[in-house]
Parts: C-alpha cells; sequence; structure tokens
C-alpha cells in the first residue's frame, strides 16, 4: 500500500510542479471550463462494480476541487456466512453500498498535442466516505435441509467507512470534453461492517478474506460547464 501510494504521490508531483509558463502554454489552445461534472465508472479486485457522478472546481486549468456521489456493489463472490442450520439469503450475498467521494484532481501540461485534441496524464486523490450500516438476510432451518423455514435480519453499524483512494490514467481531451482510462487503488473493504456481525455464536469475519484493499479500471468522462 506504501509504495502504491508513493507512486500516486511521485506522479502527480511531477505534473503539479511544471512551470507556470509551461502550464500556460499547454492549455492556451483549449478553452477551460472553471466548472466540470463527470461520470466515473471502475471494476475492481473485490469483484465489484462501482459508478459516481461528481463535479468538481479548477482555480487553474490543472487542479481542480470537488466531490462525487456514487454506489457500488458485487458482480460475484464466493465469501458467504453460513452454518449448519442457517445461511446468508441469495439477496444478501452481495455486498452494496452508497458512498461519498471528495477528491482533488490533476492534470499534467499536455504530453501530446494536435489542433483539434490533446493528451496528458490524470492524477486523482481523495476519500470513500460508505454509509456505516450493512444488513443481511439470515435463511433457518433446524433440520439442517436447505429450504428456509424462517429468516432473521442482522444489522451493524460498526467498521470502517473512511478509505483512502487514488487513480492515475491517460486523458484526451476534445474542447471541454475530457476522457480518462486508467488504474485505480483503494483501501475500500466492501466487507467492512459485516465483519463486525455475529450470529448463532459464530463471528463472520471467519467467513470474509482479510482486507487488503481493492485495484481497479476505470473510465470517466469529464464535461465542462
Amino acid at each position: 500500500m506504501k509504495r502504491t501510494i508513493t507512486v500516486l504521490a511521485s506522479l502527480l508531483i511531477l505534473g503539479a510542479t511544471s512551470t507556470k509558463a509551461e502550464s500556460a502554454d499547454s492549455y492556451e489552445e483549449f478553452e477551460e471550463s472553471k466548472i466540470r461534472i463527470n461520470v466515473t465508472g471502475e471494476l475492481n479486485s473485490a469483484d465489484a462494480w462501482k459508478l459516481e457522478a461528481g463535479c468538481h472546481w479548477f482555480p487553474i486549468p490543472f487542479v481542480g476541487v470537488g466531490g462525487s456521489l456514487g454506489y457500488y456493489r458485487q458482480f460475484s463472490t464466493t465469501d458467504i456466512a453460513r452454518g449448519d442450520t442457517w445461511w446468508t439469503n441469495e439477496d444478501s450475498e452481495k455486498a452494496q453500498n452508497l458512498f461519498l467521494h471528495p477528491s482533488a484532481i490533476f492534470f499534467s501540461p499536455y504530453i501530446f498535442r494536435k489542433s483539434d485534441y490533446a493528451i496528458c496524464l490524470y492524477g486523482e486523490l481523495g476519500t470513500l466516505l460508505t454509509i456505516p450500516y450493512d444488513r443481511i438476510d439470515i435463511d433457518i432451518n433446524p433440520n439442517e435441509v436447505r429450504i428456509p423455514e424462517n429468516r432473521k435480519s442482522i444489522s451493524s453499524s460498526k467498521g470502517a467507512w473512511c478509505f483512502f483512494d487514488g487513480k492515475i490514467g491517460l486523458s484526451l481531451r476534445v474542447n471541454k470534453g475530457t476522457i480518462t482510462l486508467g488504474y485505480s487503488y483503494s483501501t475500500l473493504d466492501v466487507y467492512a461492517q459485516r465483519r463486525t456481525m455475529k450470529y448463532d455464536n459464530q463471528k463472520f469475519d471467519q467467513f470474509y478474506p482479510k482486507a487488503k484493499g481493492t485495484h481497479g479500471a476505470f473510465l470517466s468522462i469529464q464535461i465542462g460547464l
């Protein structure tokens, strides 16, 4: 994790410390918008997809601050809490949550440009603030038959809810539009609240893999207003 954060920071510093004159020359051919809205989609190593929409303010062409509102959900999982006479209901197997994502965005001076488009490096550092709550429905059959006779809901508001998030990528800019493709890293733990749950004297933490952070690929579209 430390190595990943170091790489992200180094790339951002490289772009941000370019001279003022150099930055101005790089951006003078394109109309720059102070306010930009964005939609970002991601697939990551937690077997989850993530979608968010937000807005950033750019006081200078290559640095913006703002945030977004998003949602993630697992598309597949084999990490399911279960016992001899109970098991997680199918609709509750996949972890999901809403989140706020305050962040700072950095663009480097253009590394390649033509009359109608340009390419630059992209970096983003932020924080994922998830809703500190999760609920699981448990199906129960005391006869050890996988046909539910009863159902019980258990929930938790404990566990981590604040996570680091960073992105690096390559951006294609055309007028007020920017398309970015790249790599993302986050300390997000999709099972954060579930780890603190307990049923039938069994702690759910044993059913989930150790939190190691997530790696992913993202696609982001920005439009200037």
